[in-house]
């Protein structure tokens, strides 16, 4: 499954957050695994994986540096409904 409409920010504290709208299911074990031009966020084995595309070259490059990120899942009002931390993986084609 593909996402759309994302967007990479920086919180109060400095971290990078994803934010997105968000699904019902709680997340188990979620993690971001980061590619050539693109990152998925695995969130559960339960559901699909979810690619996110087209990821600015300045997003990519702090990516490949930090451990994890914050993802922040919006509800239908535009409040945060879910909030974790997902481990970034690196994963690049050689």
């Amino acid at each position: 499954m593909e996402i759309n409409e994302y967007d990479f920010l920086f919180n109060d504290d400095g971290q990078l957050m994803l934010v997105f709208d968000g699904f019902d299911e709680k997340p188990e074990n979620p993690f971001l695994t980061l590619g050539d031009s693109q990152a998925t966020l695995i969130r559960s084995k339960k559901m699909p994986t979810l690619h996110i595309k087209d990821v600015p070259d300045n997003i990519l490059a702090t990516l490949e540096n930090v451990p994890q990120i914050l993802i922040c899942e919006m509800d239908e009002d535009g409040d945060p409904a879910q909030v974790y931390d997902a481990p970034v993986k690196k994963i690049f084609n050689a």
